[in-house]
């Protein structure tokens, strides 16, 4: 269904013309339009040149394709189907033929103020397939982004139900966003792990077993609270010791204590009790700039040349060491002063017929950009934001908003965005209450439509100005 778009004086309307040959259900219109069934969109019927005209009006209602851009919380996802299912519930009431709402993306708003969805109820016979309201909530299940820094098993529940081959009732949804609900105040809860009889103040006294050791009894205590005996080693004898040899006897006096040893045996203790002999010592050792397996990436380190094992030493700049992947030729792009690499191009590859700098690869970070950059200044409060995002929301619903307006009640939730196209800036009213004017005109412009921004325009959203900078 397509509608027209009219920013009035009392705010924001979609404007349906009916066509010729197309049915009005009278008993549906007369139904919605005498009464207020919650989460239906309120609408008007009038003559326009001879042709009906159905007025619906959207102020202070968003998109719901709009608000759905961004991961989703689970509250909110929740809210959307319960205020679907109730709503759908409250026209069945009112005998209403449930074909006749508009389960579209394009034509589902919500109501910050409310917290609910708001349908559109259109009483017309249509040719095209009408989309159901399972169907409408399976699709949205599948194609929304989740913010995964809740538990998303929820999810799960719902897809269930909307998978189920039986048929799914209103009231079946809203028992099971029940049970969800229920077990998310649960899950919340602090555990509080009952008090036991037995608690660590009151540890009942233990039996002392007497053990032979060599013929002797040997008496050990039971550590707590309640121990009577401390506990004890067993006594090392001769035998026991002699067991203890390799690289702990020298711990019980064995064969192999200190006082036996050889002087290389005492070097090779001191390079750790479990450490590898390295058969390659012999080997001239390659500096880590140089090594395929400890290449980091995202940076183009050069093959290393053969050296001699003199050639390898440590270098010091400015009494800082160097790390071992950092090549004498780059700088410290990360800030602050450059560090001066000395010149170590001893056996080291360079490029016949260029520079030094040629072949090196930086960053793209550490590129300066000389891109021009969007401001939005508030006047009344000189707050300044750079505009990045794309579109770029102002209102005063603070979750969804880029440039948060506070203590103005008459600026909508989120009462206009600013698009960037290829460099170019437009302004767009998002059905406001009290809309959007560009510099002084005292006419409003339309919501929904695009007007060219220039660097240095003022415009206001409801009585509050903003100025737009591009510098």
């Amino acid at each position: 269904m397509k509608f027209e778009k009219n920013t009035l004086e009392d705010g924001t309307y979609l404007i349906y013309r009916v066509k010729p040959g197309e049915i009005v259900d009278r008993y549906a219109l007369n139904t919605i339009s005498n009464n207020t069934i919650s989460g239906v969109l309120k609408m008007n019927r009038e003559n326009d040149n001879g042709v009906a005209c159905f007025y619906i009006n959207i102020s202070a209602k968003y998109p719901l394709t709009m608000l759905l851009e961004k991961p989703v919380r689970r509250e909110f996802l929740l809210s959307i189907f319960e205020s679907i299912a109730k709503t759908t519930n409250e026209a069945d009431e009112y005998l209403l033929n449930p074909k006749y709402f508009l389960f579209d993306f394009e034509n589902i708003y919500y109501d910050f103020s409310e917290k609910r969805v708001c349908l559109i109820y259109l009483p017309v016979e249509r040719d095209e397939e009408e989309l159901e309201v399972r169907s409408f909530l399976r699709k949205m299940l599948y194609g929304v982004t989740y913010d995964l820094r809740e538990n998303c098993n929820y999810v799960a529940q719902l897809l269930n139900l909307m998978n189920s081959k039986e048929i799914v009732t209103m009231n079946k949804l809203l028992d099971v966003i029940a049970d969800i609900r229920k077990r998310i105040v649960k899950a919340t809860q602090p555990q509080v792990k009952p008090v036991s009889d037995q608690s660590p103040m009151a540890v009942s006294p233990k039996k002392v077993e007497p053990l032979l050791v060599n013929g002797e009894n040997v008496k050990y205590g039971v550590s707590g609270l309640n121990a009577d005996i401390p506990p004890m080693q067993p006594p090392i004898n001769e035998q026991t010791a002699n067991k203890k040899k390799g690289l702990l006897g020298s711990l019980f006096g064995g064969k192999d204590s200190d006082e036996s040893r050889t002087g290389k045996e005492k070097n090779e203790q001191k390079k750790g009790l479990f450490s590898l002999k390295n058969k390659d010592a012999n080997k001239p050792q390659i500096p880590m700039s140089g090594r395929q397996d400890m290449a980091i990436p995202g940076m183009n380190i050069p093959e290393a040349d053969p050296v001699d094992k003199k050639q390898v030493k440590q270098v010091l700049t400015d009494g800082k060491q160097l790390n071992s992947f950092e090549h004498p030729q780059i700088k410290n792009t990360a800030g602050g002063d450059s560090i001066e690499k000395p010149n170590n191009s001893v056996g080291r590859t360079v490029i016949i017929g260029g520079s030094a700098n040629e072949g090196k690869t930086v960053f793209k970070k550490y590129l300066q950009k000389s891109a021009c950059v969007a401001q939005l200044t508030r006047t009344g409060t000189n707050e300044t934001a750079t505009i990045k995002s794309n579109p770029f929301k102002i209102g005063k619903e603070k979750n969804y908003v880029d440039f948060f307006v506070s203590g103005n009640q008459t600026v909508s939730r989120i009462h206009a965005q600013i698009h960037n196209i290829d460099g170019n800036y437009f302004l767009e009213d998002i059905n406001s209450t009290n809309h959007s004017f560009i510099g002084n005109d005292t006419t409003p412009i339309q919501s929904g439509q695009m007007y060219p921004l220039q660097s240095g325009m003022r415009f206001r959203l409801s009585d509050e100005e903003f100025v737009f900078k591009i510098k």
